[in-house]
């Protein structure tokens, strides 16, 4: 990702470290609202959350994940609920490398 965004955006280190960090808490704070959104069952906000976690993903090259978020964001107004957590937890295992910095 580090390379992603120094070459497409030609930015110095310090502002490539600055989006590494923004990028990491954007999606953090995006897969615990969609947690949220399942265990309250709120299909609208799993569906806006979704498809803004997928944003996030799209701009830090994790297209895989990026894939996830996107049928996630699907499936919000029909599949059942606990069907939609275990993506987001899926989503969420899938993430925690990159989360965590590794």
């Amino acid at each position: 990702m580090r390379e992603r965004f120094r070459v497409a955006f030609g930015l110095p280190e310090e502002s490539v470290d600055h989006l590494v960090a923004t990028s990491r808490k954007a999606v953090a704070q995006g897969l615990a609202r969609l947690a949220a959104s399942c265990a309250t069952g709120d299909r609208a906000a799993l569906s806006h959350w979704s498809h803004s976690l997928k944003g996030s993903l799209l701009n830090a090259g994790l297209d895989d994940e990026a894939l996830r978020a996107r049928r996630i964001e699907e499936l919000a107004a029909s599949a059942p609920m606990d069907v939609l957590a275990g993506r987001v937890a899926i989503l969420s295992l899938g993430l925690a490398a990159f989360l965590d910095g590794s």
